[in-house]
């Protein structure tokens, strides 16, 4: 976290899932961005799921929230 801008701070965060089963294999791939700014935080996620190494489907979320400073 930059010390002069806090409000700026950020996180990435990254999570696999496999689930495996007799002749299949699907892989679940999350990923999550969090940026900040002084007036809102940008929130991404997106999930990538494969089915035996094969692109299935990606799917991206975003959404930026304002801030309430109290």
């Amino acid at each position: 976290v930059p010390g002069t801008d806090p409000a700026g701070a950020s996180f990435a965060g990254r999570k696999v899932l496999v689930i495996a089963v007799p002749g299949r294999s699907l892989r679940l791939e999350t990923r999550i961005l969090v940026q900040g700014a002084r007036d809102l935080l940008d929130v991404r996620i997106t999930r990538t799921l494969t089915e035996d190494g094969a692109p299935v489907r990606t799917r991206t979320w975003r959404e930026r929230i304002p801030r309430r400073w109290h």
